[in-house]
């Protein structure tokens, strides 16, 4: 018998290699078992990534090691890159002998995280290695031999937590001719440094130092520096201007961030009307500044008057060191005549209303005659709000003069008038509610003792909404596991149906309830054991969000997506210990429309230049709503699958219709259509087996007219069921825990505990269904499309009985991507039984698992572990689908 040979053999080499450089270390290890002529291919690969996307991180040190040690030992060929981290790691021999064998192959990119305790030293060897090019070191004692003459080709160079003394780090930097990245954060062992590098383009700088300067630095494009400690008051004696030698060597800057207490260091000694030399090319400036000292506004006004070129500029309040000044400060009437030509755009952080924050804000409108918009957001400091309905005339009067088209101000000031509007988001200036804040909460209403997790609520502003959102800290390693933002569907369904039902730490105990608040139990199966997710109640109106302004109740699936861009980059900018983990978007039916668009919105803004940038890493889609006309069509295939309609039906449907059941042009089709949805009547679309509880289910229409009699006459008194439903025997509708939400978010004690701001909203729902919001995209697969080749990794899946978001339609749009088949359809396993089927698409980096949930018998009626596998499968199948997500955010095959 013939035997045909595999097609793995004899691809072309340059085809293995790119498919070997997609996969991680060990699955690129584990390639040696698919040919022959494959069996050594890994051996010869020159990017080698030892990580916890690699090794598990249960993984133990000896594991590692003997991973490590065995891929090393039988590599052939140079080594370009190499990556070690892993939070086991901790034995200093085996690092040591690493590295040794890495600088005798010519290796050119090192990166290097040491998680043990104390720091570790690397080793001589370290500094043989003449051909790197990238060095990123975290966590490690530094210190170069005596014979160390530099790494001639070092380009970019990267310490974190990296300790090595003055002379040591000045002789670093000397000894790389090339470098044009550094970036040196919470480094020690030194209090001064020279940056001494002619080709430098970028340079990130925060520790704690007591002085500073650059030399032949010419080339510098982009500046990010922090002083991290307020400086010595002895330090502020010195006469020479710190202002004007940290610019004399950046005449070519275009970026620069000032943060932490370094304008305070820039403005020790005698800062001049403008600088000797303009900066001609800064475009973009961000300072962190201590309003109440005159000094520090002086020095930063000194920039903002060299720097003609300017066009985005934030400003954010020191509001430790702030106090209130009464009187009008000199440098106003210095600067009544200075225009800054090309500014466009400001924004204001954590401004509580003292009177040298208003008089800014008043030079700042009066002088930029091209200002298309100033945003300004208040601080969330206890005395704040106070300041700033004190002040609260004075912002009045700044609307009455500056709220209007920038013509006006441009005749006031003579020069061209514009047409673009200026909007000044002073409302949150003048509310008390309108600030940025967040809480622990300890322990909620329900739930017996504390809570056996980290969780927060706080409130975000975007514009004139102010998004409230829950927060689960990883239960996992909270430093690297990443964070999810996670969107649920409705549209207007609240955070805390994903919370509560889908992925969360906690669920209603429905066996037990028989009326007043509903307990609560923990969730073993809950995503936070691996991963911080963020549940937010969004689009505006859904759960505890709200609008200050009528306008901005209202809103799109674009402009929604656009809003939960900045909230994300909001809370990122508060919770700075989150600033570098890898980041997902995760979303629930409807949701999967603004999924991809926001996906799109991120990586925009990050390549603008949008600060804090999001390292985003993938999607995450549950039976995700793509295209409506594809899945309106497909629901009539998948009800003929699923045997809900006979052969004949469906064969006279798909003739008399032509395949198409969205746009019914004749008579004929509209008879086969009435037919088929007669007959699906009472089945209950979100999943094909479960009953039809239709009495739990009020109609739209008949939603919104008692919503709207609630609003206008709110319950004083928190919801109750009827007796019919808290029976026994009607405990297995699947919708009757959704009603355990409503009652419970009413009582006054629980939003006490989540800080629920008081009178913002009047009645809590899961899901609010009386929404303006307008549907302005019934497409999302030109996104998708679009975002194929980002790299990101995509998990889609849904539920095989769901006849809201078929299958078969996601299967379909996903074809129209023109992805590679990496897995053909394959069954996916749960201890041992088949929990659905996956195949898995990939082009050049970006990678989409797509997979299905398939149904099994219920266990009890009392059980929250339902016949079908439907509509929202999370909330069906919460084991298999977590077992689902763990495997795929750690890069392991379902």
């Amino acid at each position: 018998m013939k035997v045909e040979l595999d097609r793995f053999s004899y691809l072309p080499s340059e085809v293995t290699e790119k498919i070997l450089l997609l996969l991680s270390t060990w699955e690129v290890v584990r390639t040696s078992v698919l040919s022959s002529k494959w069996r050594y291919k890994w051996a010869m690969l020159p990017c080698l990534v030892f990580d916890e996307e690699c090794i598990s991180y249960a993984a133990s040190h000896a594991k590692f090691v003997k991973i490590v040690d065995h891929v090393l030992l039988l590599h052939i060929g140079p080594l370009h890159k190499v990556k070690l981290h892993h939070r086991n790691l901790l034995g200093t021999e085996d690092i040591d002998r690493w590295i040794l064998h890495l600088s005798r192959n010519s290796i050119r990119e090192f990166i290097f995280i040491f998680s043990g305790w104390p720091d570790y030293q690397l080793p001589s060897s370290l500094f043989s290695c003449r051909d790197m090019i990238s060095l990123e070191l975290r966590n490690c004692l530094l210190k170069p031999p005596s014979t160390f003459m530099g790494f001639e080709s070092l380009e970019k160079l990267r310490l974190f937590r990296v300790t090595l003394s003055q002379d040591e780090v000045e002789r670093l930097i000397v000894c790389c001719p090339l470098l044009k990245v550094l970036r040196l954060e919470n480094c020690s062992g030194f209090t001064r440094l020279k940056v001494d590098a002619p080709n430098l383009q970028v340079f990130d700088f925060g520790c704690v130092f007591e002085n500073f300067c650059l030399e032949h630095t010419l080339n510098l494009k982009v500046v990010y520096i922090a002083l991290k400690e307020d400086i010595d008051q002895r330090e502020a004696s010195s006469s020479s201007s710190n202002l004007v030698k940290f610019f004399v060597q950046l005449p070519r800057i275009q970026i620069l961030e000032i943060r932490k207490y370094f304008l305070k260091y820039l403005a020790v000694g005698s800062s001049p009307p403008m600088l000797p030399k303009p900066c001609l090319y800064l475009h973009t400036l961000v300072l962190r500044m201590n309003f109440s000292d005159e000094d520090e506004i002086i020095t930063a006004l000194c920039i903002l008057r060299s720097s003609p070129a300017l066009t985005n500029l934030s400003i954010s309040a020191r509001q430790v060191e702030q106090a209130v000044v009464g009187e009008v400060n000199s440098w106003l009437h210095d600067n009544q005549i200075f225009l800054f030509p090309e500014l466009r755009l400001v924004k204001l952080n954590r401004i509580s209303g003292i009177k040298a924050e208003l008089d800014f804000v008043r030079l700042l409108l009066s002088s930029s005659p091209v200002l298309e918009r100033m945003t300004i957001m208040p601080a969330a400091v206890h005395n704040s709000s106070e300041l700033l309905k004190k002040n609260s005339l004075t912002m009045w009067v700044l609307l009455q003069v500056y709220d209007t088209p920038i013509n006006t101000i441009g005749r006031q000031m003579g020069s061209e008038a514009s047409s673009v509007c200026l909007h000044v988001l002073l409302l949150l200036l003048l509310s008390s509610f309108a600030l940025s804040v967040h809480w622990p909460v300890k322990s909620l209403p329900g739930y017996s003792g504390d809570l056996p997790f980290n969780f927060e609520t706080g409130y975000i502003s975007v514009d004139d909404i102010e998004f409230f959102y829950y927060f689960v800290e990883s239960e996992g390693n909270p430093a690297a596991d990443p964070v999810l933002l996670y969107l649920n569907g409705g549209p207007g369904c609240s955070g805390l149906n994903g919370f509560f039902y889908q992925i969360g730490p906690l669920k209603f105990n429905i066996s037990d309830y028989t009326g007043g608040l509903p307990t609560l139990m923990y969730e073993p199966e809950t995503w936070t054991k691996t991963a911080s997710i963020i549940f937010l109640d969004a689009p505006v109106g859904a759960g505890f969000s709200y609008a200050n302004t009528t306008a901005a109740w209202t809103t799109t699936d674009t402009g929604a997506a656009s809003q939960y861009n900045d909230f994300l980059r909001s809370w990122i900018d508060e919770h700075p210990n989150f600033s570098t983990n890898p980041v997902y978007i995760g979303s629930d039916s409807y949701a999967g429309m603004n999924l991809p668009i926001l996906a799109q919105d991120i990586i925009n803004s990050n390549e603008a230049g949008v600060e804090p940038i999001i390292y985003l890493k993938g999607m995450v889609l549950s039976c995700p709503h793509t295209n409506t006309d594809i899945e309106t069509n497909s629901k009539v295939v998948f009800a003929h699958r699923m045997a809900l309609i006979s052969d004949a039906m469906y064969l006279s449907a798909k003739t008399s219709c032509n395949g198409d059941y969205v746009d019914t042009t004749t008579a004929a089709c509209t008879e086969s259509l009435s037919a088929i949805t007669q007959c699906i009547a009472e089945i209950s679309v979100t999943s094909t087996l479960d009953p039809d509880c239709t009495f739990l289910s009020p109609k739209e229409d008949e939603e919104k007219a008692s919503r709207r009699s609630l609003r206008e006459s709110p319950i004083k008194s928190p919801l109750s069921l009827p007796s019919s439903i808290t029976k026994k025997q009607d405990f297995y509708c699947h919708n009757f825990p959704y009603l355990l939400s409503d009652v419970w978010g009413n009582y006054e004690g629980v939003q006490e505990a989540l800080h629920v701001r008081p009178g913002t909203v009047k009645m809590f729902f899961r899901c609010n269904v009386s929404l303006s919001y307008t549907v302005d995209t019934d497409d999302a697969v030109t996104y998708h499309k679009n975002l194929t080749d980002t790299g990101l990794q995509l998990l889609v899946f849904s539920g095989d009985h769901d006849m809201v978001i078929p299958h078969n339609s996601i299967e379909y749009w996903i074809t129209t991507l023109d992805l590679t088949l990496d897995t053909d359809w394959r069954p996916w396993f749960v201890d041992g039984q088949v929990a659905g089927y996956t195949r898995r698409y990939t082009n050049d980096g970006y990678r989409l698992t797509y997979a299905t949930i398939k149904a099994r018998k219920q266990s009890s009626l009392a059980s929250s572990d339902f016949s079908g596998a439907g509509h929202s499968p999370h909330e069906y199948k919460r084991k298999e689908v977590f077992d689902m997500f763990h495997r795929w955010i750690h890069y392991y095959p379902l």
